[in-house]
């Protein structure tokens, strides 16, 4: 009887569980709201660092079952061009993990999110609005309601105390809708397979992580979500150049096909007592396509997005109260659009960008921590748009110094608390003088804007866990950060963004 109800929990948790988050690409899924950790993570492994399911055993091993509900608020005018002027995203979750046997151990999520985005321009589609640059779009602004559904199922296996492996699938569904005319309707479907393996050899761990994906993404307009006597302007744009204006038109369906997968491998190593190694190559490699006409389609065009990946970490405890860690990150970012009848590429972009980050945690009185860190970036971004003969070439420094505390108040109650600071300098600029049109200044020149008018930044965040025995825990964390830019934007200077990221978590044994 105790078997039967261990796998009727399990069958449901798989059947209705939420997806655990990752970093696999911004756009493709729902922005992560992670519990905040100071500079220097004590407990790396590589469920948390890689993505990899087979160090799921590393991260938790226990039987439990996790509530937790974030809020992420957004606002402000200095923003990228067609994101809204206010963001407001909720998720409600709920996770269980259940041992199996000694050897194997399960983990599913389930959760429901709400986005509202108020005062969003034109474009109808939610996805890759940066790789995808065939937009279906309407002459309005308005409010975009969203509500969905994640789901997700983790299997990992233990050969031996050296390999262990792992399996997942994550599946999402929901719909968007415009809150004015014409009311497009906006439906995704998401599916990931997930796979893993991993080797521990005496002081050295390593493994590698898989994920295949497939997404849909599909834009409704019918002649039933229209207002009496009113006929709606709708527009194609094949990017910056004159878009296709369909008057008077009262049904269309845009489809975007997109698929890709991701290998990635990774490397934790004890070099001496005190010194750690950490590294992680990611490369992805995707392709899209869009069509229109629903049963009768018509290829619009194609798109590719790759990306290469690096980190490499150091970590080095001197002594029992100071550590240090020392980062390198580096991406490569390319894609390019092909057009539907002609072997012809409309439009490239790509984006390189180097990180370094130092960072020192140090033991100040009795269960008190100082940490700090400071990170350094350098980022060039090239755009051409092949259509209208334009093109930008931008280059920016960015850097940033946090510092804050983690303190131990009694063996239930823990909490952190840092403030930062951010400084961006541009030091290319280069964009052609070609004004094609208004649609070129706001799909084209507004991005190019945004991104060298950025000038500071500041946030402050805070961490307050709960901790009673093996029974309860809860975790609340907040963040906000605003950022300014030092030129005119839109008329107005100054304009700031608010962020808010709330995360309540609760953990049952």
């Amino acid at each position: 009887m105790k078997k039967s109800i261990t796998y009727i929990a399990i069958l449901f948790s798989f059947s209705v569980s939420l997806a655990q988050w990752t970093q696999l690409q911004p756009e493709l899924l729902l922005k992560p709201m992670p519990v905040l950790l100071d500079s220097v993570h004590a407990g790396v492994n590589f469920y948390d660092f890689a993505g990899n399911i087979a160090g799921l055993f590393e991260d938790e091993h226990h039987f439990s079952l996790w509530a937790g509900s974030g809020i992420d608020y957004t606002d402000g005018g200095y923003r990228l061009p067609f994101e809204p002027t206010i963001r407001n995203d909720q998720q409600y979750t709920v996770r269980l993990v259940k041992p199996l046997t000694e050897r194997n151990i399960f983990k599913g999520y389930f959760g429901y999110h709400h986005n509202i985005d108020q005062s969003l321009l034109w474009i109808h589609q939610n996805r890759l609005s940066q790789v995808n640059p065939f937009v279906l779009a309407d002459s309005s602004r308005g409010t975009f309601v969203l509500d969905g559904l994640f789901w997700s199922g983790e299997w990992a296996h233990k050969f031996n105390r050296h390999w262990q492996s792992g399996i997942g699938v994550y599946y999402n569904v929901d719909h968007r809708l415009k809150q004015v005319f014409p009311k497009p309707e906006d439906r995704h479907r998401d599916v990931h397979f997930r796979a893993g393996i991993q080797n521990s050899y005496r002081k050295w761990r390593w493994g590698i992580a898989f994920r295949y994906f497939d997404e849909q993404e599909k834009v409704i307009i019918t002649k039933y979500n229209l207002q009496q006597n009113l006929t709606p302007v709708l527009y194609k744009f094949r990017y910056a150049d004159l878009p296709v204006v369909l008057l008077g038109k009262t049904s269309e369906e845009r489809l975007i096909n997109y698929h890709g997968a991701l290998v990635a491998g990774h490397f934790l190593a004890k070099i001496r007592n005190h010194l750690r190694a950490l590294g992680n190559l990611r490369y992805i490699t995707s392709s899209g396509k869009v069509e229109d006409g629903g049963s009768s389609p018509l290829p619009q065009g194609t798109f590719d997005w790759q990306v290469w990946n690096a980190r490499a970490q150091f970590s080095l405890r001197k002594s029992q109260k100071t550590e240090w860690v020392l980062r390198y990150d580096f991406r490569y970012e390319s894609s390019k659009s092909q057009h539907p009848d002609f072997s012809i590429t409309t439009g490239k972009r790509t984006n390189v960008t180097h990180a370094i980050m130092l960072g020192v945690k140090q033991k100040v009185k009795g269960k008190s921590f100082l940490f700090a860190d400071a990170t350094y970036q350098r980022s060039r971004e090239q755009e051409k748009d092949l259509m209208t003969e334009n093109f930008y070439d931008l280059g920016y420094h960015w850097a940033s110094v946090r510092l804050g505390i983690s303190t131990r108040a009694s063996k239930w109650w823990s909490s952190s608390a840092w403030i930062n600071l951010q400084r961006y300098i541009t030091f290319r600029e280069r964009i052609s003088g070609n004004q094609y049109s208004e649609f070129f200044q706001a799909l084209f020149l507004n991005r190019f804007s945004y991104l060298s008018n950025r000038s500071f930044g500041i946030g402050a965040g805070f961490q307050v866990t709960y901790h009673y025995g093996p029974m309860f825990d809860a975790v609340l964390t907040g963040q906000f950060l605003s950022q300014s830019g030092g030129k005119e934007w839109n008329g107005s200077k100054y304009l700031h963004n608010q962020f808010l990221n709330i995360c309540l978590k609760f953990y049952i044994i």
